[in-house]
């Protein structure tokens, strides 16, 4: 292999390398990312379905005979952290 082959041949490599790692970073903050957005819409059906399903046997004891030791207590509201904008969303307007 000739020395101008070897060497177009780096420079083509370095020119991927570099592409590479440039597309890479925003790909991986993105499937961070969407992550945790579906890590987060998980854990809001979860605590839906726990309200709603306390409901239920709540209202199945109450049903079975109304004795106080059946019925639930008041369970005070899930708390939510505050939803955070994405970063791409708070660079957005910056120049």
């Amino acid at each position: 292999m000739s020395r101008a082959v070897a060497q177009a041949l780096e420079e083509a490599a370095r020119r991927i390398g570099r592409q590479l790692g440039e597309q890479a970073g925003p790909a991986v903050a993105g499937l961070y990312r969407w992550a945790g957005d579906g890590t987060r819409e998980v854990v809001r059906h979860v605590e839906d379905a726990d309200r709603a399903h306390g409901r239920e046997i709540a209202a199945v004891a109450e049903r079975l005979g109304g004795h106080p030791a059946c019925a639930a207590p008041e369970l005070p509201p899930m708390r939510r952290e505050p939803e955070r904008e994405s970063r791409r969303e708070s660079t957005q307007g910056q120049a």
